[in-house]
């Protein structure tokens, strides 16, 4: 191959190695939103879950309730019903149907507009996940394409520095794709090797730091000691005065 012919050659590998990032940020991205949470607005589902919970409780305390009236008349009132229960079930339906308008006039807009958010939601959902699929069926198709060396003459291990690789030969720091490869891991090492010296420097910084605290701290302790043996003999001074005077007198 010629230089020209190389380097075109590895012009266009790189734009397929580009076009696998593109891809693969493309469906990141789209998972990303697959996973949010788009029911997360309290109000809407507060008023949305609140519509089925209250009817049940509604429900039961409205049977009970009927229920209890209609034993009080029949045996305080001695009320007689042609069909036993039917004044029960009549309270209970009328009781409800009360709520249900009552709750529908005061939250039925709130209601509607969360039904209508999370419908939108889950069609954006399943409008993602269809976008996913289909960028992952695309980069599936271009991952065979790329491993086709007559296709895509870099390694796959290089694919990420597909740019760097096209960079040196753009500036002729490199001649070939082989040179290219050289040069950049030569360059990965001179900063792995920056980047060692550094973590060394910032060690041994902080072992000089640490060193010099202690020799403070040593220092200190150290003069707490004398001045404490320094006060402790004059102590013991005193008190051998003391007891010599006492025996003299």
């Amino acid at each position: 191959l010629t230089m020209n012919e190389s380097y075109d050659e590895i012009k266009n590998s790189c734009e397929l190695c580009n076009h696998r990032m593109i891809l693969m940020d493309e469906i990141r991205i789209f998972n990303q939103k697959i996973e949010e949470t788009f029911y997360d607005d309290d109000g809407f589902k507060r008023a949305y879950f609140q519509q089925n919970a209250h009817y049940g409780i509604v429900l039961l305390l409205a049977f009970l309730v009927s229920f209890g009236i209609e034993y009080l008349l029949m045996t305080e009132a001695t009320v007689m019903f042609p069909v036993p229960g039917l004044f029960t079930i009549i309270l209970t339906i009328s009781v409800l149907l009360t709520y249900r308008y009552w709750f529908w006039l005061f939250h039925g807009g709130e209601v509607k507009r969360y039904a209508q958010y999370r419908q939108q939601a889950i069609e954006a959902k399943d409008t993602y996940r269809e976008l996913m699929e289909e960028k992952k069926q695309e980069l599936q198709q271009l991952l065979l394409l790329m491993e086709d060396e007559q296709r895509c003459c870099i390694p796959q291990y290089y694919w990420n520095d597909a740019n760097s690789l096209l960079w040196y030969l753009q500036n002729k720091r490199a001649r070939n794709l082989t040179d290219a490869i050289n040069l950049l891991e030569h360059e990965k090492k001179e900063e792995e090797m920056l980047r060692y010296q550094r973590r060394q420097a910032e060690a041994s910084e902080a072992a000089a730091y640490s060193a010099q605290i202690t020799a403070e701290n040593s220092a200190a302790a150290a003069e707490s000691a004398r001045e404490a043996a320094t006060a402790a003999g004059i102590g013991a001074m005193f008190s051998a005065l003391n007891y010599f005077s006492s025996r003299d007198s």
